[in-house]
């Protein structure tokens, strides 16, 4: 079975102004309002989407912790793990959807590759 939820603003802004049994009655809500949408859902369905982070590590020349963060992205990438040394930078970067210490374990290898491959 099939709801309609009908929605106003975006991001911080976003309300759920009323779930509707019809797309007929959801309109009519959608009328009264300045910006609203009509979202389509399966009654007790899941989302089948997975929202997957990327964890991000940056180590200096030293391998001391330069910056880290994570990111969501809608699906998983496939390259979903890896390390290397910054194109423009002497910084080493790790990436996993793993966890935040597998990004930086694998900016510390690729680290070590670089060093056992410098003259």
């Amino acid at each position: 079975m099939k709801v309609y939820i009908v929605t106003t603003g975006e991001y911080s802004d976003y309300t759920i102004e009323g779930v509707f049994s019809t797309e007929a009655k959801a309109q009519e809500a959608v009328d009264r309002y300045d910006d609203a949408q009509i979202e389509e859902h399966e009654m007790d369905g899941l989302d089948t989407s997975q929202r997957v982070e990327m964890f991000h590590c940056w180590l200096d020349d030293n391998g001391n912790l330069s910056s880290s963060r994570s990111s969501w992205l809608d699906e998983k990438p496939a390259n979903s793990r890896g390390g290397k040394k910054g194109d423009y930078s002497t910084k080493f970067r790790g990436w996993s959807t793993r966890s935040a210490e597998d990004a930086r374990r694998l900016a510390a290898e690729a680290r070590t590759r670089h060093l056992q491959e410098a003259p």
